[in-house]
């Protein structure tokens, strides 16, 4: 109760939301898919780029927490990308992945990474760290962050993951380099 004796409502923390890569829609792995969305309200004119910046008519939204709250509301269908509330859904393009991982936290029985729009995801069995090979075969990684959502890794925490599998991989010759995080193992080549 308030102090008017009114009941206090939980209220929506996208910072939490955010924190534990949880969507409006569902929470890691659990519902978008499951969920009727409405119906397509047209096109918002937003793009995210590569490395995970978000753009209104082609200008940089240089709000951090107005990036948090639209990728709370984001979705993925097939391809395509839509911010989806429960009144509307309007569809946004996405260059390559809509999230950009910056840092790599490396503990002892844990890999957390650092999103571009300040969210960490901790790499685990809901939370794949996943190599392909690219143009040119180099390396691809990528984590799933919820439901059909995937994160770009960089290339500088991708050298850091790799450093620290070197350090800690049996060298043989035909060993595939890994990492281990949260009691699994996730191969880098």
């Amino acid at each position: 109760m308030t102090a008017n004796n009114t009941p206090s409502t939980p209220r929506l923390s996208i910072g939490d939301m955010m924190r534990q890569g949880r969507g409006l829609w569902g929470d890691n792995g659990g519902g978008a898919s499951k969920l009727k969305l409405p119906d397509l309200c047209g096109d918002f004119t937003i793009r995210i780029n590569n490395k995970g910046q978000w753009f209104y008519q082609n200008s940089p939204i240089g709000r951090l927490q107005l990036c948090q709250l639209f990728a709370v509301c984001l979705v993925r269908d097939g391809d395509e990308y839509f911010l989806a509330t429960p009144a509307e859904k309007g569809k946004i393009q996405v260059d390559d992945l809509p999230f950009y991982g910056l840092v790599a936290d490396i503990k002892e029985d844990a890999i957390m990474i650092k999103s571009s729009l300040d969210f960490w995801v901790t790499i685990d069995r809901g939370h794949p760290l996943t190599v392909t090979h690219g143009q040119g075969g180099q390396p691809r990684p990528v984590v799933r962050v919820r439901d059909n959502l995937d994160m770009l890794l960089s290339p500088a925490v991708f050298y850091d993951l790799a450093n620290h599998a070197l350090r800690h991989t049996p060298s043989e010759p035909a060993q595939k380099i890994f990492v281990e995080s949260c009691g699994e193992k996730f191969y880098l080549l």
